[in-house]
């Protein structure tokens, strides 16, 4: 078996989704191997909100730093509980599409959802 060196952990913030990061960092203590953590905001729905909130690009903006600061603090968090490094990223567009995108610039060897 191959080993693990790389994981990419996708989140959307929920509970599940953090039982799912929990695993990725047990997995990732145990491998030794690096854990980025990733949020993907879908582009299409925040077209949409702007669209019917009639607002500016200040809402997403504010959108994108809130996600941004509940992921540093999710990073921090796992990085000080279990004495690992972990990385976080916060991408726009496709979810699906960007978590994998983001797998292959990592060259991940497990991604999990």
């Amino acid at each position: 078996m191959n080993q693990i060196r790389s994981i990419v952990a996708a989140t959307d913030l929920s509970a599940p989704a953090r039982r799912a990061v929990d695993r990725a960092v047990m997995l990732a203590r145990a491998a030794s191997a690096s854990l980025t953590l990733v949020h993907a905001v879908n582009a299409w729905s925040l077209n949409e909100l702007r669209r019917w909130l009639d607002v500016g690009p200040d809402v997403e903006r504010s959108i994108l730093e809130d996600v941004s600061a509940r992921m540093h603090e999710l990073a921090a968090e796992f990085a000080t509980r279990d004495r690992i490094d972990v990385d976080e990223r916060t991408v726009t567009g496709r979810p699906v599409d960007e978590i994998a995108r983001l797998a292959d610039d990592r060259q991940a060897d497990l991604i999990v959802i």
